[in-house]
C-alpha cells in the first residue's frame, strides 16, 4: 500500500503566489496542449462533413417564401 503521507501534507498547507503561478501556467500548457490534439482529431470530421454538404432532412420542408404567408 502506498505511502500518502506527503500528499497528506501538500494538500493541507497553502500555497505561495510563485506556487499557484507556477501550477496555473503547467495547467494552462495541459490544456493548451490537450485542445491542440482535439483540434487535430476534429479537422478530418468537420472537412468530412463540410464536403458531404447538408442532407435534404435537415432543409426544411417549407421555406417562408414557399409557404404562402
Amino acid at each position: 500500500m502506498p505511502h500518502y503521507g506527503y500528499l497528506d501534507y501538500q494538500a493541507g498547507r497553502a500555497m505561495t503566489r510563485a506556487e499557484h503561478l507556477t501550477a496555473d501556467a503547467q495547467l494552462g500548457q495541459h490544456y493548451a496542449a490537450l485542445a491542440q490534439l482535439l483540434r487535430s482529431l476534429a479537422r478530418p470530421l468537420r472537412a468530412a462533413r463540410r464536403h458531404s454538404g447538408p442532407s435534404p432532412s435537415a432543409r426544411p420542408a417549407c421555406w417562408p417564401a414557399d409557404c404562402g404567408s
